[in-house]
């Protein structure tokens, strides 16, 4: 199953920005430890044998994404934002999904946890022309664990996160959520 995601970085400095970006893009990543100032060594190792990143945007000097667009599961992907996470960002949220949208999902990296914040798919209501009894209720979601963990996202957000990624993609939803929740 091809598996997927997208993470958005806000650092704490432009040189924490840059630094982050040289090691999460394989083509400026050293090759070798001794290749890295020995206070770095740690950052080397964690990013050595570590997924390809596709694509490194620059939002700003503090911020960037990244896509990641062949990941061999969420276990590689959650080892992968552990290594993202050694650079103590502001802020960290993500997005792992698969082809079908078995694993469509956004979470927020905090206080050295992952968090998960909500399944895309299973958030939407009814749009023009669909059954509104084919869909859950805002209560049937907001009860159920697997969908929202309503503690940290309210539903309202969650879905104007989801429209972004309908609307434009993934990594425009994961701007859009890091706003709304760096705001609370």
């Amino acid at each position: 199953m091809h598996s997927f995601g997208g993470i958005y970085v806000r650092c704490k400095s432009k040189a924490q920005c840059d630094r982050l970006a040289f090691y999460a893009d394989s083509n400026t990543r050293p090759d070798f430890e001794d290749d890295v100032p020995e206070k770095e060594a740690e950052l080397f190792e964690a990013f050595e044998n570590e997924l390809a990143v596709d694509e490194v945007n620059r939002i700003d000097d503090r911020t960037l994404t990244l896509w990641v667009d062949d990941a061999e599961g969420p276990d590689e992907f959650d080892f992968f934002i552990s290594s993202v996470a050694l650079f103590e960002p502001d802020s960290l949220y993500y997005y792992f999904g698969t082809d079908g949208r078995e694993d469509d999902s956004y979470y927020r990296y905090v206080d050295g946890e992952i968090v998960f914040l909500f399944y895309g798919a299973s958030i939407q209501g009814p749009k023009d022309g669909d059954n509104p009894d084919d869909f859950p209720t805002d209560e049937e979601i907001l009860n159920d664990p697997s969908a929202i963990n309503s503690e940290h996202i309210p539903l309202e957000f969650a879905r104007e996160v989801a429209a972004k990624e309908e609307t434009e993609d993934v990594l425009a939803a994961l701007q859009l959520l890091a706003q709304r929740m760096d705001q609370r």
